[in-house]
Order: C-alpha cells, then sequence, then structure tokens
C-alpha cells in the first residue's frame, strides 16, 4: 500500500509530560506488532480499545482500515479508510492508502481524487505517484499514467510497483516487446515478486509465446498460492493453450472462500 504503519497516526504522539506512555501511544505500539505480525485480531482488538479512549482517533482508523485490507475486507477497508480521511485531510499517507484500497475497488476517479490531494500536501511522495498512475490506467488515460508512473521512478528509483504498473501501461499501449523487458529487469532484481512474474505471463501470452507465459504465471502462483489475481491469470494462459481443464481449476481458486470480487460500485 505504501506508507509505514508506525507513522500512520499523522498527528504526532499524544504528549505525556511524564515520559511515560500514555494508555492511547501503549495500544498503539501493541496493535502495529500485532499488524506486523499478522495478528490481525489482537491489532484489532487494540485499536478498538483505542477508540474506547480516543473516539475518532485518526491513526486508530487508518491502522484499522490497514488490517481489512491485508485480510482482503476492501469494502470495510474503504469505510474505516473514510472515517480516517475524515478526522486528518492533512496526512498524506492516509490518503495514498485510501488511494490503493479505492484502485482495488475499481474506484478510480475517488482514487485519483485521494493521489492528487496527496500530491498538494507532498510532491515528492513516490506513492501517491504510483497509485495516482494505477487510477489513471483505471480510467484509460494511459499517457497520464505512464507519466505518472515515471515520476514515481524518478523519486524512488528503487520502486519495483512502479515498473511494473509502467510495464501494465506499456502493454495497454500495445508497446509489448518494451514491457516484457520492464517485467524482466524486475524479475531479476527481485525474482521473489510474484506480481512482477505473473503480468510477465500475461504480457507473454499476449505476445503469442504460451510456454513461456505459463511457466511464469506458474511460478507467480508457487511464490504466492494465495494470489488471486496470479490463478486467474494463470487461467487465461491455461485457456489459450487449450487445458480447459485446468484453467477451471486455476479460475476456482482465483474464486476460492475469502476472495472479493472486485467491481466499479460499491
Amino acid at each position: 500500500m505504501g506508507g509505514d504503519e508506525k507513522s500512520a497516526d499523522g498527528k504526532g504522539p499524544i504528549g505525556n509530560p511524564s515520559g511515560n506512555p500514555s494508555p492511547v501511544d501503549a495500544l498503539l505500539g501493541a496493535a502495529v506488532e500485532s499488524l506486523e505480525a499478522g495478528l490481525f485480531a489482537a491489532a484489532e482488538e487494540s485499536l478498538r480499545a483505542v477508540l474506547k479512549f480516543a473516539p475518532g482517533h485518526t491513526g486508530a482508523f487508518h491502522l484499522l482500515a490497514v488490517s481489512a485490507y491485508r485480510q482482503g475486507r476492501t469494502r470495510d477497508a474503504i469505510d474505516l479508510f473514510t472515517s480516517a480521511v475524515d478526522g486528518a485531510t492533512d496526512d498524506p499517507m492516509i490518503l495514498v492508502n485510501y488511494a490503493a484500497v479505492l484502485n482495488v475497488r475499481g474506484r478510480f476517479d475517488d482514487a485519483e481524487a485521494a493521489c492528487r490531494q496527496a500530491i498538494d500536501i507532498d510532491t515528492e511522495l513516490p506513492d501517491a505517484y504510483n497509485n495516482l498512475g494505477t487510477a489513471l490506467a483505471g480510467l484509460g488515460r494511459l499517457d497520464e499514467a505512464d507519466a505518472a508512473c515515471r515520476r514515481c521512478i524518478s523519486i524512488n528509483p528503487g520502486h519495483l510497483q512502479a515498473y511494473v504498473n509502467l510495464a501494465n501501461v506499456l502493454r495497454r499501449q500495445g508497446q509489448l516487446d518494451p514491457a516484457i523487458q520492464v517485467y524482466v529487469q524486475v524479475a531479476r532484481i527481485a525474482p521473489q515478486f510474484a506480481l512482477a512474474w505473473s503480468h510477465h505471463g500475461t504480457a507473454l501470452r499476449e505476445r503469442g509465446k504460451i510456454k513461456e507465459a505459463l511457466r511464469a504465471c506458474k511460478y507467480a502462483v508457487h511464490l504466492e498460492p494465495d494470489y488471486a489475481d496470479g490463478h486467474n491469470n494463470l487461467g487465461t494462459v491455461l485457456v489459450a493453450r487449450g487445458d480447459i481443464d485446468d484453467a477451471v481449476a486455476a479460475f476456482e481458486k482465483a474464486l476460492a472462500p475469502g476472495f472479493e470480487p472486485v467491481s466499479g460500485e460499491d
């Protein structure tokens, strides 16, 4: 999503002249530790306790939204991010993370607005441009999406997600060979990055290189067995290869319990 949950509050630490952590600070710290460990129920319990001490606490709503997002509960995440944004629209990272979830839900106009609001606050925030690129691509404004991705990369040359997003834009523009070169570059830098392998496989399929596409897509779901879009991309390659039974199995994994279908409206 972008950003560091440890700085999610947007208000800075709560003042405490004694030097000892306040109950809210302690609960937020416990929530962050639980999130980092993947203990979502424990994190959310701590954050709900924060809201009892401080109703409307922006940081608590933000971290609850992050927790929901990581569990695939994107509708819940939207509602929670809305509460966080209502409380502090001057925190660019909350806006950036909000935009990421809006993109997942297909609400690209709203995601663009959130990204541009974040950029108005901090013009050098790479994740804002990366998420803006995703939103613009979703709106079909590919030249602008290309520029946003390149702006992200100019700020942070190591931003691998932006390279993948740029390659996705190039692919949609019909520039398959340049797109494939970018995917290969990312896979060499980060060979465990399943997203790059899966999208690389899609580009190879569109290029007619079905054998290579199958290898890339299979490797993506090997790296991340719960990667729903990866199974969907694998299924599409299998259809192109004529392996219908295996394709159906891949699509069924993409639609396994817990996977939320994405639409343009909530």
